[in-house]
């Protein structure tokens, strides 16, 4: 019948298992399209599809290669070659990274109760940044660096999700070793934290930041579940959009890290992904993981109480962790730091 909806084809992979596609070849008959009463027509399917003939006004067509990010549009040509209709195969994903929360992420919660006060350590942040003249890692310490990195009972702002975060990933990625205790721990998540104000780090969030797309973030994971069977992104959510006048204050007060593990899209406008909030640890064994949910037709999100479908005043951030590894330079946060402490110095002279 003219119309007739398509079977979805379901891309399903766990960790660094082989990527399973459901379904195998997918059969296109002329009468699906409205256009059929087209003789002698063809389809075309787009690049990293087959197509076979199986009769006539009858085809199968697989896919040979999974990036197609919306379906797949089949287009019914006539004998002339003129395109007279389309439908669209409709892709399903499920797909779950190696990365294992239990194993690889930090068990207490991001919280003074939890940790007690933590304020920046002169030790661990020489440890954090490439060497500079101490005049200048003096304006970096005061600055930036002491104004993002503490957690202080009864503090508006202040916390480690950053560096909980992008410890974690590291750890499952191998690329960071067994924490003897808890203490050693906590510092290599500072060590980690300190590390979103070097400049590389800065300089890949800017792209993102000026994008404002949560549907790109989407994309972004689910690419890299695909490829590889994990990604390396942490998730920056509650991210103010550029135009807006609050953007300076709502960058530090509002944003939240995130790690994303498991992907599911049940339609081209809808998905969700669960992910590790090092605000709720407790929740990793739950039957009510932390899910961030992807209108992605209108480019909106949604996660608990930070951000709902209605604000489209707010982005993802979503880079890799290369740019977080290393000692490296934060001459960007430390110019950052000598403006603002200009600033504060003028207002007082204003007032």
């Amino acid at each position: 019948m003219a119309g007739e909806p398509l079977n979805a084809l379901h891309i399903t992979r766990t960790g660094l298992a082989p990527t399973k596609v459901e379904g195998g070849w997918i059969e296109i008959d002329r009468s699906m399209f409205a256009a059929a009463d087209v003789v002698g027509g063809q389809i075309r399917v787009p690049n990293g599809w087959d197509v076979e003939t199986l009769g006539d006004g009858t085809w199968g067509i697989r896919p040979t290669r999974l990036h197609v990010r919306r379906g797949a549009d089949v287009v019914l040509v006539d004998a002339d070659g003129v395109t007279r209709d389309s439908i669209r195969v409709p892709v399903t994903y499920n797909l779950r990274s190696s990365f294992e929360i239990k194993r690889h992420a930090f068990g207490k919660p991001n919280s003074a109760a939890a940790l007690g006060t933590i304020d920046p350590d002169r030790r661990i942040f020489d440890a954090t940044y490439a060497s500079m003249p101490q005049a200048l890692k003096n304006i970096l310490f005061r600055g930036l660096y002491s104004d993002i990195v503490f957690i202080r009972p009864g503090a508006r702002t202040g916390g480690l999700c950053t560096g909980m975060a992008r410890w974690a990933i590291a750890r499952g990625l191998g690329r960071e070793p067994e924490p003897v205790n808890e203490a050693v721990a906590l510092e290599r998540i500072v060590v980690f934290h300190g590390r979103q104000l070097f400049d590389r780090a800065l300089l890949a969030a800017a792209g993102w930041f000026f994008r404002a797309s949560p549907r790109a973030a989407f994309y972004a994971v689910r690419d890299d579940l695909l490829r590889s069977g994990t990604t390396d992104r942490a998730l920056d959510i509650a991210v103010p959009k550029p135009w807006r006048r609050d953007v300076l204050q709502a960058v530090v007060e509002q944003g939240h890290t995130v790690v994303p593990y498991h992907l599911v899209q049940e339609s081209d406008d809808y998905g969700w992904i669960a992910v590790y909030d090092p605000n709720r640890p407790d929740l990793i064994d739950s039957d009510e993981p932390r899910m961030i949910e992807f209108d992605l037709r209108r480019d909106r999100y949604a996660y608990g109480t930070k951000v709902s479908f209605d604000q489209d005043n707010v982005g993802i951030v979503a880079v890799r962790q290369d740019v977080y590894m290393g000692k490296r330079s934060a001459v960007l946060a430390t110019i950052g730091s000598a403006l603002k402490s200009l600033l504060r110095v003028g207002g007082r002279r204003d007032g």
